[in-house]
């Protein structure tokens, strides 16, 4: 039914992804996905710094809010493996990554726009 391919000797973050699929898919493995979302969100973090080095406005986020990002999107596609019992990736997980940290970093709803936040702590409004 899985067609998931399995690397003997990872060498890359995609390889080790894909092993780590592998384990929780046809193994059942739960501590894999842990694994998957650790590394994702590490993976993430490299592009979302790729990024940021020829986008001013995102040079201008905070680390935490880089991680928060890196969180987001690794943890869309764990959410992924949980919601959908046929989910899988075939060709290239970092290539999905690579996507999911795009829309973390550049989507915005038409809502979003509507709200102001407040952090009362430093009465800044943004």
């Amino acid at each position: 039914m899985f067609d998931i391919p399995y690397y003997s000797e990872a060498q890359t973050d995609n390889q080790r992804f894909m092993n780590m699929q592998k384990r929780y898919i046809i193994d059942n493995d739960t501590k894999a996905l842990a694994d998957m979302y650790r590394l994702g969100v590490r993976v993430a973090l490299k592009m979302i710094n790729k990024f940021a080095g020829s986008n001013r406005h995102l040079q201008s986020l905070a680390r935490m809010e880089r991680n928060e990002k890196a969180h987001s999107a690794s943890s869309y596609i764990i959410e992924q493996y949980l919601k959908r019992p046929t989910f899988y990736i075939k060709k290239s997980y970092t290539a999905y990554l690579y996507k999911r940290v795009q829309y973390e970093l550049f989507y915005h709803r038409k809502i979003d726009a509507a709200i102001i936040y407040c952090d009362m702590t430093n009465a800044l409004y943004s």
